[in-house]
């Protein structure tokens, strides 16, 4: 039934996330300490209802992670994904279960896309990796760290040029302009 959760939780369609989230409150009134069935559905139910999403995580037995899903949505509804990466991060560093590390280093990694922290969102797709979690069937973070990797690329790029411009004494704003120029036409042709 989680699988099945899992699976439908992440679908667009309406009718399939309703139903992903009957059976995660089935498998969480089954089990009230599975802590990725309760995220899962505070995640379904926090695009629809935010008071519902803290109502189920107050129903959590557990004080402990009761209060820290409760930091942790607080900090994604009122985007402060800075304070959602510590929360995470504190749990990553104190789990020792592979399901829950690889659950909280994808929600990680989407915090740190939030922030444009694009080393971060490529480090946590090689932990993802390390871990044994196949990058490639997920299309979400496949094109989250495709793009970091893009723009990761593209700052260093710039940064270099800023840096090229300043050893050639000029101006760094002049230098990133006529950068377009080259794109079109190599060095070669301009002779």
């Amino acid at each position: 039934m989680e699988i099945l959760a899992s699976i439908y939780g992440e679908s667009s369609d309406p009718d399939q996330r309703y139903q992903a989230k009957e059976y995660l409150e089935k498998v969480t009134q089954h089990d009230p300490n599975d802590i990725d069935s309760w995220i899962q559905l505070t995640e379904i139910l926090e695009g629809v209802d935010l008071q519902a999403s803290v109502h189920i995580v107050s129903m959590s037995n557990d004080n402990d992670s009761e209060n820290t899903l409760k930091a942790y949505m607080f900090a994604r509804e009122n985007e402060k994904y800075r304070d959602g990466i510590k929360i995470l991060t504190n749990i990553i560093d104190k789990s020792t279960d592979k399901n829950e590390i690889i659950l909280y280093l994808k929600h990680r990694i989407r915090d740190a896309f939030e922030l444009e922290d694009f080393k971060m969102v490529i480090q946590d797709c090689q932990k993802l990796n390390d871990v044994g979690y196949e990058l490639d069937d997920d299309k979400r973070l496949l094109m989250l760290l495709f793009e970091a990797e893009y723009k990761k690329n593209q700052e260093q790029m710039v940064e270099k040029l800023k840096q090229t411009a300043i050893k050639l004494n000029s101006d760094p704003g002049r230098a990133l302009r006529d950068c377009g120029g080259l794109s079109r036409q190599s060095s070669f042709e301009k002779n």
